[in-house]
């Protein structure tokens, strides 16, 4: 048997984490991230007592981190806080940093996915928190049934998918699924800049369940894949365009 040292909040998935894969040796939305994370931290384990900047005092790596991407093109970075211990009662001294960083090439890979209620009310404190295991047991029982992952809705609306949110397009109009509870999406912040940057048509708004067969194309969101084509919502068919993600990365790339 190996024994091996981990932090009691980290075995028990109290944390709180963002991450993101760099672009050419650039981190689209850093900004975006680093103030989630604080708002997270700030929120969760800080009683909104820090400031911005002495979170980046305190962390002073994240200041790094536009080197690191350099040094790292074309991959995913993964940025989780934690405190040291399992007291209630915790200052900005009491939190630990860790960056994990590993290539992961992009897929444009097309999804199929299915459709289950939520299992989380409207009073679910949407954080990203270190305990993803709701999120991949509802993937590994959607794999059972030949899918890939799972868009969940409540009330007969949409709300997000397990781990992705949730992009309609009809003609050359998008859709964001906006939903009370939804993870606040950097990859979507930066696909509304990329739609006025092109004079495309962006709205964010409630979808009911009934009305997913009017769009043309569903993808999903997030800031490892960035977008993903669905070519199946359970038996309905939908319009693959891999097209928009090559076309997305290049608007990123002019980010820099």
């Amino acid at each position: 048997m190996i024994l091996m040292h981990i932090p009691i909040s980290l075995f028990r998935g109290d944390s709180v984490f963002t991450s993101f894969r760099t672009i050419d040796g650039a981190i689209p939305g850093l900004d975006m991230h680093l103030e989630r994370l604080f708002y997270a931290i700030n929120k969760t384990y800080l009683n909104q007592r820090l400031s911005y900047h002495q979170f980046l005092s305190f962390f002073s790596q994240l200041t790094k981190l536009s080197n690191q991407a350099k040094d790292n093109p074309n991959h995913y970075f993964r940025i989780t806080i934690y405190p040291q211990s399992s007291t209630h009662a915790l200052g900005i001294l009491d939190l630990s940093m860790d960056i994990s960083i590993q290539e992961l090439p992009l897929s444009n890979e097309s999804k199929r996915l299915c459709l289950k209620p939520t299992p989380y009310t409207k009073e679910y404190s949407c954080l990203k928190s270190g305990s993803y295991f709701q999120e991949f047991h509802a993937k590994r029982l959607a794999s059972q049934s030949g899918f890939d992952d799972v868009i969940y809705y409540r009330d007969d609306f949409i709300t997000e998918a397990t781990t992705s949110s949730l992009l309609l397009r009809k003609n050359d109009f998008y859709i964001l699924v906006e939903e009370e509870g939804n993870l606040d999406s950097i990859t979507a912040r930066l696909f509304e800049m990329y739609c006025q940057s092109l004079g495309h048509k962006f709205e964010r708004k409630r979808v009911a369940k009934k009305n997913l067969s009017q769009y043309e194309s569903v993808y999903l969101l997030n800031s490892v894949s960035l977008i993903t084509p669905v070519r199946r919502i359970e038996n309905r068919q939908f319009v693959v365009d891999r097209n928009l993600l090559l076309e997305f990365i290049a608007y990123l790339k002019d980010l820099k």
